[in-house]
């Protein structure tokens, strides 16, 4: 980390187990991860490395944590000063041929048609570019796009914005995205499960 600005940085480090629930990321204490050191002062100009060891080995399924800085409040002296968040993904895996296998649905949820991913791999998926169109190429909005990850053993739900059109069980929608594996295009049949 390095201070940019023109008074001191007290930062506070923590991490957390992090999750995945259809309804969002789900974060928890962990002992798993030691930070050194867990808070820092930050003189301007200067930089502070902070270390992460991983306490025990992970097996075969990647566990995900999140690293999280917070910038504490100082001495003001009268003035309004905003205090930042940082949160940094960190993925521990034994498994160098761990892969993400995201599968893809459409279903109706209390009405509302929802984007599903359900990560059956040991590794998390990336997706970049996450896009959804009708068949006559209108866009989509997908509500709650959040981080771009489904977590290995993971599943992920986003809501679809009002439609064109209805999107009732049979209609089509084109899914696209650039990962994990690179670009990928498919079709989905709203209601036709995977």
């Amino acid at each position: 980390m390095t201070n940019q600005s023109e008074s001191e940085a007290i930062i506070q480090i923590r991490s957390f187990g992090w999750g995945q629930t259809p309804q969002g990321d789900v974060f928890q204490n962990t002992d798993q991860l030691v930070i050194s050191p867990p808070f820092a002062r930050i003189a301007p100009g200067q930089s502070q490395t902070v270390r992460v060891m991983l306490r025990e080995h992970t097996g075969d399924a990647e566990r995900a944590y999140r690293i999280v800085f917070d910038q504490l409040p100082g001495n003001l002296n009268g003035k309004v000063e905003m205090a930042l968040r940082l949160t940094v993904p960190v993925f521990a895996s034994a498994s160098q041929t761990a892969k993400p296998d995201v599968q893809w649905r459409i279903e109706s949820s209390a009405g509302v048609p929802t984007l599903i991913a359900v990560n059956h791999g040991l590794q998390h998926g990336k997706l970049l570019g996450l896009e959804l169109s009708e068949a006559n190429g209108h866009n989509l909005k997908l509500l709650n796009q959040g981080l771009p990850y489904v977590l290995a053993g993971a599943e992920r739900h986003w809501p679809i914005a009002a439609a064109q059109q209805q999107l009732g069980n049979g209609v089509r929608v084109r899914l696209r995205t650039s990962g994990p594996g690179g670009p990928k295009e498919q079709w989905l049949v709203v209601g036709g499960g995977m």
